[in-house]
């Protein structure tokens, strides 16, 4: 996706499925989809039919 603006510090990757972001610097438990919580997973069956950005409430008056 990118780099740091500091020559070799990082690189930035983006999953294709699910559009995941993260840096190389990051911990497997965030790079290594293997060793991903549960919860994080994502059927890529189920992306079509999520929302592009979930509702924003109302203010509380």
């Amino acid at each position: 996706m990118t780099t740091s603006p500091v020559p070799g510090k990082w690189t930035m990757y983006v999953c294709d499925t699910c559009f995941y972001s993260y840096r190389s610097t990051e911990s497997p438990a965030i790079t290594d989809p293997a060793a991903f919580p549960k919860e994080w997973k994502v059927d890529p069956a189920d992306i079509p039919g999520m929302l592009a950005m979930p509702p924003v409430p109302h203010r509380r008056g």
